[in-house]
């Protein structure tokens, strides 16, 4: 059996903090609603909860700093910040337990799918019935056209999640995808392309890897640390931590010397 989708609660906005963004009881879905036939629609569901309460948890991170600026202790808000992240990770627990039992087969395309505290990817379809049934000479285009699909749709996820929108590699790690993943891809395709082998993979997933939840919902300045792309279960890193983390770190310090070489000079 699947995770009953009843006891998920629907989380109320808080009103006291974004009473601009309060949602009036008549408008929350039932538990009728929450149960939509769709195969995706449990994990669907988990997420827009998951990007509502991360929305929450930045404003209230906002409050906080804008009350201790003026010598404000805020102890309620810094209570209620501690709930909703308790609340987003059991919302990701649940993600898990349903990924695990229905798989991720059947999702929609840019859907974010779990990979555990410090890591989710996100997923790109392709029609393989029509491709498979190409002519040799039509697939060429067919693989220029994933290739531009992918990057477009794994780019827009890093720079609009929340869980990575704000990190300081960011524009590093959308390059890496710009340039990476259609590599992969054309690595992928040579049989496809000679028409060796009909065969494409059943599933594309770029994965990625940042701070831990707790650190990136907490305010700890974020940092993509892992980009890989799976095949159907075949995996290929796109850029590791040295990559990723060691040189944005080394572009700091290059551009923090620079600054100190003006003001001398």
């Amino acid at each position: 059996m699947g995770i009953d989708q009843r006891k998920v609660n629907l989380t109320p906005i808080d009103r006291e903090v974004n009473p601009e963004r309060a949602v009036p009881d008549q408008e929350k879905p039932s538990p009728q609603m929450a149960e939509v036939p769709d195969k995706g629609a449990g994990i669907v569901e988990r997420e827009d909860q998951i990007d509502r309460l991360a929305m929450e948890v930045a404003s209230i991170r906002n409050c906080i700093k804008n009350a201790e600026a003026i010598g404000i202790s805020s102890p309620d808000l810094s209570d209620r910040q501690e709930k909703l992240i308790s609340k987003i990770e059991s919302l990701e627990d649940e993600k898990s337990a349903w990924l695990e039992e229905n798989g991720k087969k059947d999702l929609p395309e840019g859907v974010n799918v779990s990979e555990g505290q410090d890591g989710w990817g996100t997923k790109l379809n392709l029609d393989r019935d029509q491709a498979e049934r190409m002519p040799k000479e039509q697939r060429r285009s067919f693989v220029d056209e994933w290739e531009k699909r992918a990057v477009l749709i794994f780019t827009n996820h890093l720079k609009s999640n929340w869980r990575c929108k704000d990190a300081i590699n960011l524009s590093m790690a959308m390059e890496i995808v710009k340039n990476n993943v259609p590599l992969a891809i054309e690595k992928r395709s040579k049989k496809f392309l000679t028409g060796e082998s009909n065969a494409l993979p059943e599933l594309v997933i770029m994965n990625v890897k940042a701070n831990s939840l707790l650190d990136n919902l907490r305010g700890k300045p974020n940092m993509i640390r892992e980009l890989k792309i799976d095949f159907s279960g075949e995996s290929e890193i796109l850029a590791g931590e040295e990559e990723l983390v060691k040189q944005e770190q080394f572009q700091e310090n290059n551009s923090v010397e620079q600054l100190d070489l003006k003001k001398a000079a």
